[in-house]
């Protein structure tokens, strides 16, 4: 399998151009540098952030991104990544990949429950038998519901059973829990058994507010799992919001056990 990685720099944009492994240096903002070698037919091209001033914030309108505030660690931070290491060491992160290069971005705010079941789905590598667009079969968040549903999820979002009703029981095996009616030592065992799978997949249900982090109820999928630390890797999917994050699982199970006031019930997974 081939994995081709993007790294994308914050604050712009500069365009360099590598031939063969030689790397040129960074060039100031707003130029292209090209370099042509004779006998050379194919090159590569990679980006990386200028030294140019930004704008003054005020005066760009809505938001780019938010704070990620404790419990939570980043993925990209050097602690994060020391956690996901330990995590593939332990052999508890055995589908991060596959959901990884399958997360697809909420497209609209009420839609975090669509865009993670999507999400897994195609991690899976199920066929929807419906054509997504030209020839291609591929799951989107708008293949997986009712118009009704839809409207529903557009105006108010979805509850956890309401997108536990949207999973295709023909083509998934399905074990739905709601946290009121499990436990967190039970709610680890099936983290582990899940992580250690790349045919296994945990969407959780949980209260942001709850882990100290803006927003109310949200779904995203749980791509990995450190013993050790006893952290889950939550893949948000609300990801012009906040990256990747671990999350302590007691700390993570407390925000499933938050009542959800529209429902009377708890979040789950």
């Amino acid at each position: 399998m081939r994995h081709i990685v993007a790294r994308l720099f914050r604050s712009g944009l500069t365009i360099r151009e590598k031939v063969s492994s030689k790397l040129f240096k960074q060039v100031p903002c707003h130029h292209l540098t090209t370099s042509v070698f004779p006998a050379v037919s194919s090159y590569s091209t990679t980006m990386e952030k200028v030294c140019c001033h930004p704008p003054t914030l005020a005066s760009i309108p809505g938001r780019y991104r938010s704070s990620l505030p404790p419990p939570a660690t980043s993925l990209y931070s050097t602690a994060g990544k020391r956690l996901f290491d330990d995590a593939r060491a332990q052999g508890a992160a055995a589908g991060f990949l596959e959901i990884a290069t399958n997360l697809t971005t909420q497209s609209k705010l009420t839609y975090c429950g669509l865009s993670s079941l999507t999400t897994i789905l195609n991690a899976l590598f199920i066929d929807p038998q419906h054509v997504w667009k030209g020839s291609w079969r591929w799951y989107d968040e708008t293949m997986l519901a009712s118009d009704d549903i839809l409207k529903k999820a557009d105006n108010d979002g979805l509850s956890f059973q309401d997108l536990v009703d949207l999973v295709p029981r023909d083509k998934v095996k399905l074990q739905a829990t709601f946290a009121s009616e499990s436990s967190l030592p039970e709610f680890r065992e099936h983290v582990l058994c899940s992580c250690s799978s790349d045919s296994s997949y945990i969407l959780a249900n949980f209260s942001r507010s709850m882990l100290g982090q803006t927003g109310k109820g949200h779904f995203s999928p749980i791509a990995a799992y450190n013993p050790t630390a006893d952290a889950v890797l939550i893949l948000d999917v609300a990801r012009f919001k906040y990256p990747p994050h671990w999350v302590p699982c007691s700390n993570f199970w407390e925000s499933m056990s938050a009542i959800n006031p529209f429902t009377g019930k708890s979040r789950g997974y």
